[in-house]
């Protein structure tokens, strides 16, 4: 709660104080005006991100241990997030590549998870990775070794860039929930 009311604060802070300039008659000011405008919407879509991961964290906490199995094609993933993400990687100049194993096609997943971490992860590699970059993501057939137990076939999906990465003290958080990496060290 405390890492997501931080996530939270700050950019609302960050618009209010812009919202308070502009009622306080900045909006006279043309250069002074677009500047806040700009800072609003961009802290506007920080927040829609910040609201889109506690949705995402509480559907996937609704349904713990109810992965809904059925088909899930590679070409429909592909299909649902490149478009997804023209946008960002436009802003960012940032290609995104998708190199999918045919045999993919016949994968049987949870889709909708499957979306959903390839999703966060694909945005976290645009967001980090330097201008003129180039985000792949690959999948293909995998076995999976397990403990003890004979392996199972299985899946294994890929998101490479060669952003700044995280650092090595920092990496045991990273699936602490809202957990970010100190943004002096991006």
């Amino acid at each position: 709660v405390a890492n997501a009311s931080h996530e939270l604060r700050t950019p609302v802070a960050a618009v209010r104080g812009a919202v308070d300039t502009l009622l306080a008659g900045a909006d006279d000011d043309a250069a002074l005006r677009a500047r806040l405008l700009d800072m609003i919407a961009n802290h506007v879509g920080r927040l829609e991100d910040r609201i889109r991961d506690l949705l995402d964290l509480s559907r996937l906490e609704a349904m713990e241990g109810a992965a809904r199995v059925g088909p899930a094609p590679a070409s429909d993933i592909v299909r649902l997030l490149e478009p997804a993400f023209e946008e960002l990687c436009a802003k960012r100049d940032v290609r995104l590549e998708f190199a999918m194993d045919s045999a993919l096609e016949q994968m049987r997943s949870d889709r909708n998870l499957v979306i959903l971490i390839l999703r966060n992860l694909i945005e976290n590699a645009i967001k980090f990775s330097k201008e003129g970059g180039v985000v792949r993501v690959t999948g293909e057939p995998a076995t999976i070794e397990r403990d003890g137990a004979a392996p199972i076939r299985g899946v294994r999906l890929e998101v490479v860039d060669a952003g700044v990465g995280i650092p090595l003290n920092q990496q045991q958080r990273i699936f602490e929930r809202f957990y970010q990496v100190d943004e002096a060290r991006t």
